[in-house]
């Protein structure tokens, strides 16, 4: 059996974990646990991943330092209050720079989500540095994880190794690729993350916004809701996609 399968398989068992019955687990994560609502059991505080998640990220961390450098996560679960948070203070800059609520729209999902759909919400993924290395005042840009004087290193580490541990880079720098721009510091945990993302697809989401105070959410159905679906949620790395 190779490493990525055991791995799956290992993940797969431990999703039960959060869920209190085996009936609950059955039926999936909840809407709750889907949309950032509810905060799922974290390893660590410095570790804010899901229990398996962190576990595996730990023991990734152990292997990386062996290599000389030290793998730090700058956000790992992110509840929806936070996402909205992030979502409707750009909504607000945009829109006061005179751009039209569509545009603005626009501009906000080429690096952040919707909020009840990023990623974050799940506890499986992260967004990493190597403390090892000096930090940036604004440390995720794709120039220094192509620097050797910063994450350069890093990067090609875990473009290599992560998927022994299960992690794999999310939005990758492929041409073809649509949604959300290359960002080589976010990472999933794929026997966890495929199988969230299955169940979110079932998730009727549109209705929520409005209730929830989501700024623009009346601009966030038809075309543009469908096209933020299939190219910002689904076109992803293959690897994360079961």
């Amino acid at each position: 059996m190779d490493r990525r399968t055991f791995t799956r398989i290992i993940g797969l068992s431990a999703l039960s974990l959060p869920f209190t019955s085996t009936a609950a687990f059955a039926q999936g994560p909840s809407i709750e646990a889907l949309t950032g609502q509810k905060s799922p059991k974290l390893y660590s505080k410095d570790i804010p991943l899901r229990y398996e998640a962190g576990k595996a990220f730990a023991d990734m961390r152990k292997a990386a330092l062996k290599d000389r450098m030290k793998l730090h996560i700058l956000s790992g679960f992110r509840s929806f209050n936070r996402q909205r948070t992030i979502w409707n203070n750009k909504y607000v800059q945009y829109t006061k720079k005179g751009m039209s609520p569509t545009l603005a729209i626009e501009e906000i999902i080429k690096f952040s989500t919707i909020p009840g759909t990023s990623r974050h919400h799940w506890g499986t993924d992260i967004d990493i540095i190597d403390v090892y290395k000096p930090m940036p005042k604004s440390p995720l840009e794709t120039k220094y994880f192509h620097d050797p004087k910063h994450y350069d290193n890093m990067r090609k580490w875990m473009e290599k190794y992560g998927p022994d541990f299960g992690f794999y880079m999310s939005y990758t720098d492929d041409l073809v690729r649509k949604g959300f721009s290359y960002e080589p510091w976010h990472y999933s945990y794929e026997p966890i993350a495929s199988e969230y993302l299955n169940h979110f697809m079932d998730v009727d989401l549109v209705g929520e916004l409005k209730k929830r105070g989501v700024y623009g959410h009346e601009y966030l159905k038809g075309e543009i809701w469908d096209r933020y679906l299939e190219e910002n949620i689904l076109d992803i790395n293959a690897a994360l996609k079961s």
